[in-house]
């Protein structure tokens, strides 16, 4: 426990309150949501990494590994996403319940890179639907736990996919009216893979699926001749990740006589900050959606 409490910058554990008692400890923003949905209250429902975290780079601090060890039920995402905390979540599997939340998803729903050797894409919150499964998946696995009401996570699971549903729908809505756009996105890494693939938008990106992949001066390159070549006029940094890997890309288009502007930060590996609207999966997905078809300005006009 000791050699996996990891150095860097600690993130506040965020407890979302609930029952005393019965003990939920969720990895990041999006498994927390999710078990907070469901639960309403039966159980007390931690989460370990805050806003602005990265889940790739993310090493569990001894006061993580003691809240894991003590938690009845752990949520996680899955699909490589802890990538330095999988060894233990693995381990913990064997004797308590583990549910990771990609194992709701079917061989067809994942994604895989294969100039990253195949690994799956553990992003998949960005397509709804599949974010409303694993969704789904877990009511599932908490409903078997007998200390748990199981009809009362079956109606929050209703009622969350109805929310979710008609976000979706909100979506493709305004998709309908942005036909005339070309829908291409520079991200700062490969997170946007499901939204491209839903959405029916074309992405580029300087890093691959996880953060710790290295770039050197050919991805530069190749990323600045592809928002060269398309005129595409914004790069989008994310919450999670440095965004001064964007100022080379900004000058190599500069000197080639394409101007670039670096958005706004999108959020990609966590969420916004709690008691805000991003601090929630619907409203962090609304504002990465008008972030990156510009709505807002152009509901301005």
């Amino acid at each position: 426990m000791v050699l996996l409490a990891g150095c860097g910058a600690r993130e506040q554990n965020y407890d979302l309150g609930g029952k005393k008692g019965l003990k939920v400890v969720a990895t990041t923003g999006f498994a927390a949501e999710i078990a907070d949905r469901l639960l309403a209250g039966q159980a007390e429902v931690t989460q370990l990494m805050g806003p602005g975290v990265d889940p790739h780079l993310y090493k569990p601090a001894l006061r993580d590994m003691e809240q894991l060890y003590n938690a009845d039920i752990v949520v996680a995402s899955g699909l490589h996403l802890e990538g330095k905390m999988a060894d233990v979540l693995e381990k913990l599997a064997r004797t308590k319940r583990v549910i990771f939340l990609g194992k709701g998803l079917g061989p067809k729903d994942v994604r895989y890179a294969t100039e990253f050797g195949g690994l799956p894409d553990p992003h998949f919150w960005f397509d709804i639907s599949l974010f409303a499964k694993a969704a789904g998946y877990c009511a599932e696995q908490l409903a078997n736990e007998k200390r748990l009401d199981g009809k009362a996570i079956g109606q929050n699971a209703t009622r969350y996919r109805k929310e979710l549903e008609l976000l979706e729908k909100e979506v493709f809505e305004q998709l309908g009216k942005l036909e005339g756009q070309q829908r291409v996105l520079i991200t700062a890494h490969d997170a946007f893979g499901y939204f491209g693939r839903r959405y029916g938008y074309r992405l580029f990106s300087l890093q691959g699926i996880s953060t710790s992949s290295d770039f050197g001066l050919k991805d530069v390159t190749n990323l600045v001749d592809s928002i060269v070549q398309r005129k595409v006029p914004t790069i989008f940094p994310e919450s999670s990740t440095p965004a001064e890997p964007l100022a080379a890309i900004q000058d190599g288009c500069k000197a080639k006589g394409q101007p670039l502007a670096i958005g706004q930060p999108l959020y990609a590996d966590a969420m916004g900050q709690k008691g805000t609207a991003e601090g929630t999966y619907i409203g962090m997905f609304r504002y990465n959606f008008k972030e990156i078809n510009n709505l807002k300005r152009t509901e301005a006009r």
